[in-house]
This record gives C-alpha cells, structure tokens and sequence, in this order.
C-alpha cells in the first residue's frame, strides 16, 4: 500500500481536530507556572501561562519586577475518553529588576468571551551575586570576560573581551553587555569565531571586543555580562524498541523539540583607573594618552610673491587619537593663511583606536624675503614610558622671491568645491511626440483584418496547451529530498535577496545549509548541530573532505548568527558565495 504523502496526512489530522472540537464547551483555566523560584540577580527565568480551552491573550502589563526580554507561544490538543480539549501556552523569559530581595510575579488576566479569567500571584527570591563564582568548564556552554589591562591611566584605551565557548548548538542567544559607568566604550564590530579543543571536547569560540577609554579615576567596577540562550532537546528518529521512525514523524509538526532556557553571566570586573601625573613642561598638555609620531612638510619651499604652498602637519599612532586638536602654528606675517579641513584615516581593532589626523594650511607670501617657519610642537602622555613627552618637528625655511603681478589670489584648497555656473532652464512643455521628425510617425495605422484578429486570439492556445502538459509531467515529487532540496535552495534565493540585511540573510542562510544535508539524508528535518552534520554525511557517503566543509560552513554561519557583530559586505558576500560554493558540492 502506497504511503499517504505527509501534507495530506497532516492536513487529515488538522482536518479530524476541528470537526471533533467543534460543538465542545469545556472549562476555561489560567494557570502560571515558573521554572524556578530562586533565581540570581542578572538571571532570567521562565514563566509559562497556559489558558485551557480558550484563545485568550495574557495581559502582562502588570509585571513591574521583572523586565520581559522575549515570549513565544505554542498550541495542544488533547483527546481523552472521546472529548477534545485545547491548550495555548504562553512562554515568556524574564530578567529581575532588582538586585536582591522579593520579586513578584502578579495576577495576570485573560479575557475571554466577555469575561475576566486570572492565574495566582508568584513570588521569586533573587540573590545578590556572589563575587567568588567563577564560570565552570564542564558545562556545554560557559563564558568569560576581561580587560586587558586592570590599573589603566585616565584616558588609556583598554581592551574588554567577551569570550562565548559552546559544544552544543544553541538557539535564541542574546548578549547583554554591561553599561561600563565610567567609560567610553566603542564596540569592535568584527567578531573572531575559530574552534578549541578543551578537556576533550572541540568549542566553538566566539570573541567580542569593546574599546573602553576610563574617563574618571579610582576604583571602577564594570558589572557582569549576560548571555541568555536556549537548548533544544535532540530530535529522535527511532523508537524505544530501536526501529527507525517514519519520516513523515521526524517533521517537528509531529515531532516537536522542547527548548531549554538559559541565563549565565560572567564575573565583576575591578579596575583601578590611576590619574595622569601632574604636568609641569610648558607649552600645554594635549590630552593624547597613548603612542604617537609628528612630522610637519611644505608642498614646495621656494615660491615668488603671490604664489600657495601647503603646510602639512600629520600626526601619526596609537591610542585616543580620535580626539586630537589642531596643534598650535605660528607663521610669518608676510603670508596669507587660508584654512583647510583637516584628514583623517582612524580605523579600530582588538588593539584599540590608530591612524593618522593630517592638517593643513595654504600659504601665499604677500613679500619676498626669507622666512622660518618655526617648529610645531605637541606633548602627550607616553604609555610604554610612563611620563610626558613633548613632540616637536624641524623648522622649514621658505625662499620667496619677488613677482611682476604680486597678487596673493587664494589658492584652490582641496576642501573648497568651485560653484558651477547654473543655467536658466525655460520649461516649454512635456514632448508627447516620438523621436522620430518625419509624418509618418504620427499617421494613423491600418485596419486589423478579421482572420489576423481570430489568429492573434488563438495564438495563447498551444501554451497554454503545452504549460498543462509540462505541469502534469513535473508533478510535486513528496520525497524528503526533494522537499528538502527545494526548501535549501529557496533559502539560499532568499539569503541572496536579503544580503543587506544581515539577521534575515544569516537566518536563510542557516536554514539553507541545514535542509542541504537533511536532502542528501534523504530525511526532514529543521537544525543540525555542525557534529550531527559531519557524522550524517558520513554515513550517507559523503567524501570526508566535504562533510568537514559542510560542518565548518554550519559552525559559521551558527556563530555570525548567534553573535552581536556586525558583518562587512565583503563578509556577508563572502559567506554567501560559500554556501553557494557547497551546493555545486552537495546538490548538483
């Protein structure tokens, strides 16, 4: 006997609820249940409402202990003893608002046809953190933070390190930084993801940076990370006996996984932020703490009277340069001085804020002479020594020698844009006439004749004919592989589609590399962690080489899902065309 193909068999099963439910009146319940009583400040718990024969929503608007950091919501239906009875369970994540102490979960409401329905209050007792714990390496999932350096001075950049180690695939991850009172903080949007093999078992490691500059001083405490995540339990495809499952009940419509919530967070971190010492030099402080270079040049040091030239003075390191000022010229009063806007290539990295600030001036001599431009000079706090260093550049000498027309025109800086001469535009009216200046462009045309109109009118019949055919021949094959063929590739066209959008393209892209190795297992199913997808393209034959570049692919793209950075376009396009690259592989 042919097997029922398995949309026909849920739609079946849809179809047998609704006419049994229906005419059923039963009991309306609300029941709220957590998943602990007893939680630590900066963890998250779960609360789960079940409204019994209705389909009510819950009114959470008088929770104020507790902030709601996600929700979800799944259905059941039950038969018993011939009567039906339905169930919608409302899933909420919740994080304490307080430190220490109670916390309450209050009354929540559901009305439902015309009346008010409500669950019973819950009290959850939240401790404080206690600064001892230490993150433990026997769980799947742990993380750790640091600074790279813990007695900074005032305005040197540090390096705070989030650090995600995981063994299992994880779902629904959220990072939650720490304000970082007392500092300024910059993300490093680039996230460093490899693999580590630790007590046995190989991690996923997945690095994110912040630059942190301390703007007071004295002990400062930057306060734990959390990161909150879910689990899902392994789908099983046999039974108890140890025979295979059908594959139409490996689909999570029949077989669904139950998600397992998490919160961790890391330690406190303690700094001592060590003022600056006090400076005694002349000439003024500039506030740089870091590393830094300083050169000054002329475009050309011999000119006539009336003739520019262009004072460059580039400072050039590492450190908080981004907040570098103009440094103090002092130049001859036989020059006019035009301003220009100053350049700068600034970028950022795991070691913190460095490049380079140019500025300029244009020079024009107004007399001739011989003239010195005296040394620029900029003093700022040296980290490697400790102590204040004053920067000072090499005097330039300018030879100006006398010219017939002496007129100190302006010269064309490279900040000034020249204005266009605008033209006056008349607007005569829309040209409604073709491109075309002969009579016969506007002549009438002739008269359809009876038999080309009957022609033309059937015309569309043999396409229509062969579509119909083509269609019949093409029927929807219902095997998993090829189900899961077609749903990798329309992922992928979506991914591509999507490419601007980084959560939507890393969400398709996910789903695409997933369905890809369930179509060559000829199975159904919606996530595999990157051990399950080596091991199952092994087994189906897979070469090792490709199973390893499958599993390497999905470990990536888990990674840049799951994680806060933000990708490059050239990294987006990159990972795209990798996945593009093992379908020529897996699915030719």
């Amino acid at each position: 006997m042919q097997r029922l193909p398995n949309y026909i068999l849920k739609l079946s099963i849809i179809i047998a609820v609704i006419l049994t439910a229906s005419g059923v009146s039963a009991k309306i319940t609300v029941d709220a249940q957590v998943d602990r009583t007893r939680i630590q400040s900066g963890e998250s718990l779960e609360l789960s409402v079940t409204i019994e024969n209705s389909n009510g929503q819950v009114d959470i608007s008088s929770i104020k202990d507790f902030k709601v950091v996600s929700q979800t919501s799944h259905s059941t239906i039950n038969f018993i003893n011939g009567q039906t009875s339905q169930k919608i369970i409302y899933v909420y994540t919740l994080e304490p608002l307080i430190k220490s102490g109670k916390a309450i979960i209050p009354r929540l409401r559901v009305k439902s046809n015309g009346k008010t329905y409500q669950s019973e209050p819950i009290e959850i007792l939240v401790n404080k953190v206690s600064a001892k714990t230490k993150p433990s390496k026997d769980l799947d999932v742990w993380i750790t933070a640091k600074v790279s350096n813990s007695t900074p001075f005032t305005g040197q950049q540090i390096i705070y390190t989030f650090t995600l180690y995981n063994s299992v695939q994880i779902h629904e991850a959220k990072f939650s930084p720490p304000e970082f009172l007392g500092f300024e903080a910059t993300e490093f949007k680039k996230t460093n993801a490899y693999k580590k093999i630790i007590k046995g078992r190989e991690h996923i490691v997945t690095e994110l940076n912040y630059v942190l500059i301390p703007k007071k001083t004295g002990a400062l405490v930057i306060e734990p990370s959390s990161f909150n995540f879910g689990i899902l339990d392994l789908m099983k495809n046999r039974d108890r006996s140890g025979r295979s499952l059908p594959d139409f009940l490996m689909d999570p419509f029949f077989n669904p996984r139950k998600m397992t919530k998490h919160t961790i967070r890391t330690l406190a971190l303690n700094l001592t932020v060590k003022p600056l010492p006090e400076y005694t030099g002349h000439g003024g402080f500039s506030g740089l703490v870091g590393k830094f270079e300083l050169k000054t040049d002329v475009e050309t040091s011999n000119l006539k009277v009336g003739d520019s030239t262009t004072l460059s003075v580039t400072l050039k390191g590492q450190g908080n340069i981004i907040d570098a000022g103009e440094p103090d010229f002092k130049l001859p009063d036989a020059f006019k001085i035009y301003e220009d806007n100053p350049e700068e290539k600034i970028s950022l990295d795991r070691t913190g804020y460095s490049g380079y600030k140019i500025f300029r001036k244009a020079l024009v001599p107004v007399k001739q002479g011989s003239y010195e431009i005296r040394p620029v000079s900029l003093t700022y706090f040296d980290i490697t020594e400790k102590a204040y260093k004053k920067l000072t550049s090499q005097p330039i000498i300018l030879q100006v020698a006398p010219s017939q027309t002496a007129q100190a025109a302006p010269p064309r800086l490279s900040s000034q844009v020249s204005a266009s001469r605008k033209q006056k535009v008349d607007f005569t009216g829309r040209d409604i006439l073709p491109p075309k200046e002969e009579l016969e462009a506007v002549q009438s045309q002739n008269r359809l004749s009876l038999f080309l109109f009957i022609l033309l009118l059937a015309s569309p019949l043999p396409l229509l004919a062969g579509l119909l055919i083509f269609q019949r021949l093409t029927r929807n094959d219902t095997r998993p592989a090829i189900l899961m063929k077609n749903k990798a590739r329309k992922a992928l066209k979506a991914a591509i589609n999507t490419i601007d959008q980084q959560n939507e393209m890393l969400a398709h892209l996910y789903q695409a590399v997933n369905a890809a190795i369930f179509s060559i297992a000829n199975r159904s199913g919606e996530a595999l962690t990157w051990k399950e997808a080596r091991e199952l393209l092994t087994q189906c034959g897979q070469p090792p080489q490709i199973a390893q570049q499958a599993s390497d692919l999905l470990s990536r793209v888990e990674s840049a899902k799951f994680s806060a950075a933000e990708l490059s376009d050239h990294e987006r396009k990159a990972l795209t065309e990798d996945v593009r690259r093992l379908f020529k592989e897996l699915l030719p």
